[in-house]
Order: C-alpha cells, then sequence, then structure tokens
C-alpha cells in the first residue's frame, strides 16, 4: 500500500510522510521543508506496532541530522533546521509482521539554541506526552494496494548509496571485468587500522575491492581510510556489533553488481586472497569468511662471533636467505665484527668483553625465546658450516618430530673432508657423551655430538633459555646442551651435511686443550650421573686388587713364616683407599634417588 500526508507546524516547516508497504518491507518517507530562516531543530519519532532488531532497520538522512533507536520500538530523526531548505529522511523495516496503520508518528519542534530536545514521548498511552510535539499518523488513511513484480521478487534487504558515507561508487573502483569478483569486507577501528591498511593494500593488488566499515569519519581510522583505495561506509545508527555490521555491508553488496562479500572478521590475520576467491568461487553462498595463509614458521639464524669480521658478512649474507631474522652475537670482538654484520643486514647484539662461546649461544637462546622463535639455528661464524643446509634442518623438526636437529658431519651422504686426528678425537667424545648418557643402544646413540650446526625449535629454546644457568660459558656448552636434552626427554634428530674446514679463518682453538676440557666435562657428568658405575666399579676393583695382595702376603707367612711388609702395605692401602671410593660412589647414588629431583614434566 502506498499513502501519504502533508503537515505544517507554527514554525515554519512543512511535513510529507509517505508510507510505502510491501509484503516484505514498510518504507516510511519524510520531506521535511523549512520556509523561512528561524533556526529549528525538528525531531520526528516513528513508534513501531512491535519492537525490531537493528538488522532490519535501514535509516538515510542529512549531513546535519541523526537517527536514534531506543529499544527496537521508536525510532528518532533529529535535524536542525536553519534557513530555506529541504530535508528527505527515510526509514525502512524489513518485517512481514510490522502494521503501518498501528504506527504513530510523533513531531517535536524547539528552537536549535535552546538545547537538545528531549528523548522521545509519544501520545496515545505510548509515553508521557510532549507539550510541543502533535500526531500525524492519525490524519492517515491507508488502504492496501498490491506491490510491482520487482518489489514483490525483492528477498534481501535494500540500501541506498545515501544510507551510509560512502565515497564512491563501489562500479567506479575496478574495471567491468573484476566486478565479477567477491568484495574484501572490513571492519575498521583506531586499534586496527594498520591490519586494516595492509590488507586493503594486499586485496587491491590482487585485483579486489575493498569495502571498510567505521563507526564514524570522526576516527583516526577514517582519516586514514580516506587516502587508501577502499569504499569507505558509515552507518547512520551507531553501536552496531560486527555481525549486525557485516549484514549491514552485506545488504550494501548485494544491490551493486559484485556477487558477493569475503569478510575478514581478524583483522591481524594475514588472508590468503586466492583460496579465499577459489572458496568464494566452489560455494554458492554471497558471504563466506577470508581463508588465512598457511602458518609459517619462524626461522631465527643465531652466530656466535669473535674477531671473525673477515667472514662473517658472508655467513650473515647467505644465511639471510634461508632466514627471517638473522642474529649476531659480538662476543667483544677487537675487530670490525659488529659493523659488517650490521652492514649484512644482521641484528647484532654486542658482549661488552670476551664471555665465551657458552655465554654467546645462551644470549642467542634467551633473543630467540623472547622473539617467539619456531626455529633456532646455529652456525659458526668461520663460513665452515653451508647455509643451504639450513631448510632441511628446520624441516627435520616436524618430519622426525624433534626438538633438536644436529647437522651431521658423519652421515651416509655427508661428504666432509676432516683431517684424520680430529675425527678420531670426536669419535672418542661422541662414545664418552654416550656412555654417561646410558645410550647404549647403537640406534639410540649421537654420531656427531660436537657438531656446532644445530637447529631448536621453540619447546626446546624455551626449556634452555629457562635454564642457562646449567650451560657451560665455554667449549663444554655443546655439550651441556646435549644432556639438558638427554634430562627433559628431547628427542635428537641427525640429518646428514657438509662442514668444509678448508676457510681462510678457521677455528684457531687449539684442538688438544678443547678436547680436554670437554673429556673432563663428561667425565664430570659420568660421575654425577652414574656414581656407581663410574667411580663405585673402580672401587670395587681396588679393593678386590687390595684383597688379592692381602691373600698372597698371607699365604707366604703360613709357608715361610715370615711376613712380607710391603705387600701388606700395599694391600691394606688397596682395600682401604677402593672400600672409600665404593662407599663415597654409594652414598652419592642414595643421596641422588633420595632428593626430590623435577620430572621431566616439571622441568
Amino acid at each position: 500500500m502506498t499513502n501519504m500526508r502533508r503537515s505544517s507546524t507554527d514554525s515554519g516547516v512543512s511535513i510529507t510522510k509517505t508510507i510505502n508497504a510491501t509484503e516484505t518491507a514498510t518504507v516510511f518517507d519524510y520531506e521535511i521543508e523549512v520556509h523561512d530562516s528561524t533556526s529549528t531543530r525538528l525531531q520526528i519519532t516513528e513508534q513501531l506496532s512491535e519492537p525490531l532488531e537493528n538488522t532490519e532497520i535501514s535509516l538515510s538522512g542529512h549531513t546535519c541530522s541523526s537517527w536514534d533507536v531506543y529499544d527496537g520500538h521508536q525510532i528518532s530523526f533529529t535535524v536542525d533546521c536553519s534557513h530555506s531548505h529541504t530535508v528527505e529522511p527515510t526509514l525502512r523495516v524489513e518485517s512481514t509482521t510490522i502494521e503501518p496503520q498501528d504506527c504513530t508518528t510523533n513531531i517535536a519542534v524547539s528552537e536549535s539554541d535552546s538545547g537538545e530536545l528531549s528523548p522521545p514521548m509519544m501520545p496515545n498511552g505510548n509515553g508521557n506526552g510532549n507539550d510541543n510535539g502533535s500526531s500525524l499518523t492519525e490524519l492517515i488513511e491507508f488502504s492496501q494496494t498490491e506491490p510491482t513484480s520487482h518489489t514483490a521478487s525483492k528477498k534481501t534487504t535494500v540500501h541506498d548509496e545515501s544510507k551510509a558515507t560512502i565515497v564512491a561508487p563501489l562500479e567506479q573502483y575496478h574495471s567491468a571485468e573484476n566486478t565479477t569478483l567477491p568484495v574484501v569486507g572490513l571492519i575498521a577501528t583506531d586499534d586496527t587500522i594498520g591490519a586494516v591498511a595492509r590488507s586493503i593494500v594486499r586485496a587491491v593488488d590482487y585485483g579486489l575491492t575493498a569495502v571498510t566499515v567505521v563507526e564514524t569519519d570522526q576516527t583516526t581510522a577514517a582519516s586514514i581510510l580516506k587516502q587508501l583505495d577502499t569504499v569507505v561506509i558509515q552507518p547512520e545508527v551507531s553501536g552496531l556489533a560486527d555481525d549486525q555490521l557485516k549484514a549491514y555491508v552485506t545488504a550494501i553488496v548485494r544491490d551493486t553488481v559484485y556477487p558477493g562479500v569475503i569478510f575478514k572478521e581478524d583483522c591481524h590475520e594475514t588472508v590468503s586472497f586466492e583460496q579465499s576467491v577459489q572458496k568464494f568461487e566452489a560455494t554458492e553462498q554471497t558471504v563466506i569468511e577470508a581463508v588465512p595463509e598457511p602458518t609459517k614458521s619462524t626461522v631465527l639464524v643465531g652466530i656466535p662471533a669473535y674477531n671473525e669480521a673477515e667472514t662473517v658478512g658472508t655467513v650473515v649474507t647467505e644465511a639471510r636467505n634461508y632466514a627471517d631474522e638473522v642474529v649476531v652475537v659480538d662476543d667483544g670482538s677487537t675487530d670490525q665484527t659488529a659493523d659488517v654484520s650490521r652492514q649484512a643486514g644482521a641484528t647484532v647484539v654486542e658482549h661488552d668483553h670476551n664471555r665465551g662461546y657458552g655465554y654467546g649461544l645462551k644470549t642467542l637462546f634467551e633473543h630467540a625465546a623472547d622473539h617467539d622463535t619456531d626455529a633456532l639455528v646455529i652456525l659458526d661464524a668461520d663460513g665452515q658450516h653451508d647455509a643451504r643446509d639450513i631448510p632441511q634442518l628446520v624441516a627435520a623438526h616436524e618430519t622426525a618430530d624433534a626438538e633438536i636437529v644436529i647437522g651431521n658431519r658423519f652421515g651416509e651422504t655427508a661428504t666432509t673432508e676432516m683431517p684424520r686426528y680430529r675425527r678420531c678425537g670426536l669419535w672418542v667424545i661422541t662414545q664418552l657423551l654416550n656412555l654417561s648418557m646410558g645410550n647404549i643402544r647403537p640406534a639410540s646413540q649421537i654420531q656427531d655430538a660436537q657438531s656446532g650446526f644445530r637447529s631448536y625449535n621453540s619447546t626446546a629454546v624455551d626449556s634452555i633459555a629457562e635454564q642457562t644457568d646449567l650451560i657451560d660459558d665455554q667449549m663444554s656448552a655443546s655439550t651441556d646442551i646435549l644432556y639438558h636434552a638427554h634430562a627433559n626427554g628431547f628427542h635428537i634428530e641427525e640429518v646428514p651435511t657438509t662442514i668444509s674446514y678448508d676457510v681462510s679463518n678457521a677455528n684457531t682453538r687449539n684442538p688438544i686443550t678443547h678436547g680436554m676440557s670437554i673429556v673432563t666435562n663428561i667425565c664430570h657428568n659420568l660421575g654425577r650421573n652414574h656414581p656407581l658405575t663410574v667411580v663405585g666399579v673402580p672401587g670395587l676393583f681396588c679393593m678386590a686388587v687390595g684383597l688379592g695382595v692381602g691373600y698372597s702376603a698371607l699365604s707366604a707367612y703360613a709357608t715361610s713364616g715370615e711376613l712380607a711388609v710391603g705387600s701388606t702395605i700395599g694391600s691394606m692401602v688397596f682395600v682401604l683407599g677402593g672400600a672409600f671410593v665404593l662407599l663415597f660412589a654409594v652414598v652419592r647414588h642414595v643421596v641422588d634417588t633420595s632428593l626430590e629431583r623435577p620430572s621431566v614434566e616439571q622441568v
């Protein structure tokens, strides 16, 4: 049905109200004409016959006007009228049960400088009344008319561009062929504008139109959006929830040539627009959620360095091809190691003086833990490690379910050419380490315990960073880390890698001193972790030797009647010494097993 009524107020304002009712919606159109220069504030309040949801209400207004919705029952339009002009607001309700003849209109007028109008008070039993209010609806007669075929076939909410602040019609943003693709719907606030702006740029680069809704144009977000290639929408109704804003944008897009909307709810999540479009095309839905990019592991390459200016720049440059960040720990170098590393693109952490290789590793683990790194890969600064092997070390965390991955120089496919004396020394160290950790079976043994080319996942990084006091500051740190991994039940995987010893600035540490320090550390750990085996067995052996010597001395005395003083004293020394060592081993074992130790889950 369609009906219209015209009325005038004492303030020189004429109001024409037109009602268009169809099977799916009722539209209230108001035409407000100001006939003189008097500054007037006018409020039109529509009392609906039943409460509605905000998503069922569409509003349009004027730059100097505003709409307010009160509990879904009352919808109020307020406008400041000054000089002669015309305002044409529209109220549209998407409801099949609303009864237009039961809706009541109230008009309230005041001077603009007299302050704000009070909240709407409806006459005829709907409120307490308003002294300067009058009813318009009661003068209107309703008659039913058949809706046109166009109106009857419309199944979705109709929104005009006048119902929102739109920079330009959607069709003007891209060429006609791109209108076959959906638009990207975004909700922007001052807190999320940075992420929203990045999404807009990526969407436009992909060839999609971005439609962004803001609460008000008086925000920082709105100011930034005006400078971007996006359609900006500002709803007339404030305080809408995110799902209502989505419905609002969707309704606007449905009145265009675009086929639908890809909504991105989490603005901080990177979207795969290619997969999102494929998802949209594969479904019959006109509104879908954006498909996020697959999560990518962040790889940090750590390089402890001491006076490595000659080679560290090349190492950093090569490592950056396989890492999100390269961090060089300059351990008190006296050359240009820090400057060269920065010029190559590394983040540099400087120690005020030389603290040792292990201390540099501790710094790297703490840095990686603070930056939520998924994988920390350790490289030497002298160029011996091949940065091209970084991806296979990182991948082994997933394929082998390993917390620590070691670049194995002795693997079947490794082609490392190592001096024979170094290979023998490393074999001895590795066997002692396996023995101290109880790795007896060949399948459980570590093959290259002293490889500095390692990768640690986030679990290992966090665990080691929390207990750096257990790690030696010097070269024994690599061994200490393996002991820590064994104590915490970490799985260690080894992948073949090739190490080059033909470099200009190779490791200058004395191999004998280096090896002895590591062996001493292993023996110390072996005695601490297995006192009965390492200390008790030798003590028992000493006692057996002493008893054997004593038995021989007693046999000689029984035969000849002469006591062998030297043998007797030696026997006593061996028996007492062995007994003392054995007693120490037993006490150490009892203390270690009786004291409460944190379990693997607690560490």
